[in-house]
């Protein structure tokens, strides 16, 4: 029997643009655009900053641009930069519990440019990513790495990227198998940042999308790795001790095509916040909420997002940081609330120090919900809120889909809106522009690296 390994080596090598559906096509441009802009409104993040100063200091070639910026460096330090700067905000796109554009796409950037890879090549490169990187995540169960203190995104986004980056360098099957053998010692990433809202979240994304580099490089120079990294006795399905069967890493592999269930964020905090969002703009709306008007509010959540967005209690009444902020059901809920939205401007510490925002989130208790419970490929993160008014009334909302989602998209416009709203003040018209252009006409690009991006 064939190894995972070569199950995947024979799918990488052997995808080409014209076997993907049109619809494939059209949403990895999407995703290469919200991810592009997302980035840009990263790039000024301290975080992003320090990481940039970092690498500049460590030198070596310029194969590929820092977005938003004139420096070019190494691919894989490229990669993680950038990856950094799209996992800043929590504004990168999210299936299966794993953040993965911001993984993915500045992997097959940077190393697109250093290989002068073609847009044709460049959408099947994040084809393979997002089907590696969700495949990765139901067989690892990205809720069960949670449980672990484990962040699906840099565990599972490793072997996405590698995946994509070796389709890019068109590795043989032979070094496909070793890539793999070498990413098996990358998978990592603590959820200890969720104690104080520090730093080590942001560059998650970043350290999957260099690694990745970084993997299927050595494998072309010959660096030799075990062909058994998933399963072997030591692999990674022993390291996190997976609970479900192991064949979700390779079924339908060339038959379904996972990015395009992947969803692009409308709110820039975690995913277990975007439905606990639309329910309160639902209310809101219809009922003509205001906050001097509610006397409690409820949220019912399943029990990983009851665990990232819902405990401790106290701390989410209270952000500190940003972070905290994004991982706060109680925030999100009082900041849509007053201001009847949760874009990029709802998550500053200026809105944190809000008196009224800070009084609202005093009202909000949270709990797990067994009902939330839903099972699902992917799986849904539902949320129900009950807001309990000073006049003795009950209003209900729950959201199972999300604003974002593949069940409930945003439109194309909405898309443009959020990728306007991110590079306001960092592109001109003339570039945003010029960007919009090229992406919508990825598939005709002989030469990635004429990408505009700043």
């Amino acid at each position: 029997m064939k190894t995972f390994s070569e199950i995947l080596a024979d799918y990488i090598h052997d995808l080409t643009y014209d076997d993907l559906p049109p619809a494939v096509i059209t949403k990895c441009k999407q995703i290469v655009m919200d991810t592009i802009g997302v980035m840009v409104f990263g790039s000024e993040a301290p975080w992003s900053r320090i990481l940039l100063d970092y690498f500049v200091e460590q030198g070596g070639t310029a194969d590929a641009k820092i977005v938003c910026s004139d420096i070019h460096l190494p691919a894989s330090s490229a990669a993680f930069v950038n990856g950094t700067m799209a996992h800043s905000f929590d504004y990168d796109d999210d299936l299966a519990a794993c953040h993965i554009a911001s993984c993915i796409i500045p992997a097959v950037l940077a190393m697109g440019q250093k290989v002068k890879a073609s847009g044709k090549e460049l959408i099947t490169a994040i084809t393979v990513g997002y089907d590696l990187t969700v495949r990765t995540a139901e067989t690892l169960d990205g809720h069960h790495l949670y449980a672990m203190g484990f962040h699906p995104t840099p565990v599972c986004g490793v072997i996405g990227a590698v995946g994509a980056v070796s389709k890019l360098l068109k590795l043989d099957k032979e070094q496909i198998k070793c890539a793999f053998g070498i990413a098996g010692s990358f998978p990592s990433g603590s959820l200890e940042w969720l104690s104080d809202g520090s730093m080590t979240k942001r560059f998650h994304g970043g350290k999957a999308a260099s690694e990745g580099i970084i993997s299927a490089s050595l494998a072309q120079k010959g660096f030799s790795a075990p062909r058994t990294a998933f399963e072997g006795e030591n692999g990674i399905f022993k390291i996190y001790q997976v609970q479900r069967p192991e064949k979700t890493l390779v079924e339908e592999l060339g038959q379904r095509f996972d990015v395009l269930k992947s969803y692009l964020k409308y709110y820039p905090c975690c995913t277990c916040n975007g439905p606990v969002i639309d329910a309160i703009l639902d209310l809101k709306e219809r009922w003509s909420l205001q906050h001097e008007n509610i006397r409690k509010i409820e949220v019912k959540l399943r029990n990983t997002c009851f665990s990232l967005v819902g405990k401790p209690i106290e701390k989410k009444r209270n952000p500190d940081t940003i972070l905290d902020a994004q991982m706060s059901a109680p925030y999100c809920i009082a900041v849509a609330l007053l201001d009847g939205e949760a874009f990029p401007q709802q998550f500053t510490l200026s809105k944190l120090k809000d008196p009224t925002i800070k009084e609202i989130m005093q009202k909000i208790s949270v709990e797990w919900d067994e009902s939330m419970e839903l099972e699902g490929s992917p799986r849904p993160v539902p949320a129900e809120i009950v807001v309990l008014t000073t006049d003795g009334k009950e209003l209900r909302k729950r959201v199972d889909y999300q604003k974002g989602t593949y069940r409930n998209p945003l439109t194309d416009d909405e898309i443009k809106m959020k990728f306007s709203m991110c590079v306001e003040g960092k592109f001109s018209e003339t570039v945003r522009n010029q960007l919009i252009t090229y992406i919508d006409r990825l598939e005709y690009s002989p030469d990635v690296t004429q990408i505009p991006t700043n």
